[in-house]
C-alpha cells in the first residue's frame, strides 16, 4: 500500500514503512522536545542508545547551522 501511495505522489526515493517510524522518532526528539526516554518507550527500543542513533545530524542540520554561522 505504501509502495502504491509513493508512486501516486512520484516519490522517486525508496519508501518503506521504517522510513515513517524514523520521521515519528526525529519529529517527537526535535519538534516536539519529547524526552529521549519517553520516545525509546513508546518505540519500544529496549537501550535508549538505540534511540540515540536517530539523533546524530543530518547533511542538511550541519548545513543549517554552518548558514547560521
Amino acid at each position: 500500500m505504501i509502495k502504491r501511495y509513493a508512486k501516486k505522489v512520484e516519490l522517486e526515493t525508496k519508501i518503506h514503512p521504517h522510513v515513517f517510524r524514523h520521521y515519528f522518532e526525529l519529529r517527537l526528539l526535535r519538534e516536539k522536545k519529547v524526552d529521549l526516554v519517553t520516545v525509546s518507550n513508546i518505540l519500544g527500543h529496549f537501550d535508549v542508545n538505540t534511540t540515540k542513533i536517530y539523533l546524530q545530524p543530518s547533511l542538511k542540520d550541519i548545513s543549517d547551522a554552518l548558514e547560521k554561522i
